[in-house]
């Protein structure tokens, strides 16, 4: 029997001693335990292993590569579902776009400047040099993440009908919104001084605050409400005609046993709830309903939203103008998308210009994506005239498919990019003609 399995030696009898052999062991305990004993370390060593943490810990800090993982993820995301899902009232291209500008290239500046200070033999603890300098770093990250970050991440509200699409935004906002917050409580914990104390307990604390952090979620009317707000110019959107076209669509879903943005987007709902057509042509130009949809459900909806402004006193006109998704056209571009529209027109390739200008290549994207909205470069210098034909044909004969479903449909084909472009450069066109 092994004496392993016993509770208690007590009351155990033994017929003959026990010897050495008879003791099983595992070799690799022995062994470690054996290295353990032969290589004891030095009180040099020690000391040196201590610092090596703290700077790893004070490096680990400053680096921003997972943030904006996090936020690339949510960008793509929500651009490639933007048919099914939006979010107010918050951009989150400018949110990358500020996030690189103030935190991630900043910081990415500053960790050579602590890495001078580590070759002091002094521990960073104890260094009041690199201390003084901390704490400055700390009160401009502290500020600059909490105000462009996690602030707006807090007001964000997220608009769907697609429940599995929902779950999937909360899961990327949710571990975006914690990495930004746990780098803050870390800045308030260790702000006058690093300690390795402070930094982990603080850090180790952090999902629990982060629970207790948590906003009141909004309900849903406040959620439409939000959503009408951001999206359309408010004055124009009817709430009353925007109430009555989601009950009908949300009995048109129950009725036929689909989810409710099958039947008609939170946007198809905003736009004929702010443009009140009255014929299929017009229906049509609404974002999401494709002739399809008009099919089943064009003469329904034209009644309602006649008889809603007959009974409220509307009068529409006869030849109304369409400007769902109008895009303005600046005369000038500012000087940094210049600067890009310059380095491209030279040769330069996306990465080359990122690293030439000290920007992420995300904030480069953008660049490209704005100028060929602004007809200030042409998409055939960017995609291949076949490739940008073959797109466009697709895009004019589905006006109701997301990029995602594009992407879905041709795997590999396309890149979100080149789909977002040519359809940027489609509406750029028509907003001119």
């Amino acid at each position: 029997m092994a004496l392993s399995r016993c509770r208690t030696l007590e009351g155990l009898l033994l017929h003959s001693p026990i010897t050495s052999t008879s003791v099983k062991t595992d070799s690799r305990i022995n062994n470690y335990s054996e290295e353990i004993r032969r290589n004891v370390p030095t009180e040099q060593e020690l000391m040196e292993e201590k610092k090596n943490y703290q700077t790893q810990l004070m490096e680990d800090f400053f680096s921003m590569n997972s943030i904006q993982k996090s936020l690339q993820r949510l960008q793509h995301f929500l651009n490639g579902n933007h048919s099914t899902i939006s979010v107010a009232p918050v951009d989150i291209n400018l949110l990358i776009a500020d996030f690189d500008q103030h935190v991630f290239s900043v910081a990415e500046k500053f960790v050579p400047t602590l890495r001078a200070y580590f070759d002091n033999i002094t521990l960073p603890e104890d260094n009041h040099e690199l201390q003084a300098r901390w704490s400055k770093a700390c009160v401009y990250m502290e500020d600059k993440l909490a105000s462009i970050l996690y602030a707006p991440l807090k007001e964000m509200v997220v608009d769907t009908d697609n429940k599995e699409l929902e779950k999937l935004f909360k899961e990327l906002h949710q571990k975006l919104a914690f990495e930004v917050f746990t780098k803050i409580v870390i800045c308030r914990a260790c702000l006058t001084r690093f300690t390795t104390t402070a930094y982990m307990q603080s850090k180790a604390n952090a999902e629990l605050d982060f629970e207790k952090e948590k906003a009141i979620k909004p309900t849903k009317k406040k959620m439409a409400m939000t959503y009408i707000a951001s999206n359309a110019d408010s004055s124009n959107v009817d709430d009353g005609l925007y109430t009555i076209l989601r009950e009908w669509r949300d009995e048109k879903a129950i009725e036929a046993n689909l989810p409710h943005y099958m039947i008609l987007s939170r946007i198809a709902i905003t736009q004929l709830a702010e443009v009140k057509p009255q014929t299929q042509q017009q229906l049509l130009k609404v974002s999401g309903i494709g002739k399809t949809k008009v099919k089943q459900f064009g003469q329904e909806l034209l009644e309602l939203i006649a008889a809603y402004c007959r009974k409220n006193g509307i009068a529409q006109e006869e030849s109304m103008p369409i400007e769902i998704e109008k895009i303005a056209q600046p005369k000038t571009i500012n000087s940094s998308l210049q600067d890009t529209c310059n380095l491209f027109k030279e040769g330069r390739t996306l990465f080359d210009i990122a690293q030439t200008r000290g920007l992420a290549y995300s904030t480069i994207e953008k660049h490209i994506y704005d100028l060929v909205g602004r007809n200030e470069l042409k998409l055939e210098e960017i995609i291949n005239l076949e490739k940008i034909n073959e797109i466009e044909e697709i895009l004019a004969n589905n006006t109701d498919l997301g990029l995602a479903d594009f992407m879905n449909m041709h795997p590999g084909k396309y890149t979100y990019n080149e789909l977002r472009m040519v359809k940027r450069a489609m509406l750029a066109k028509s907003a001119l003609a």
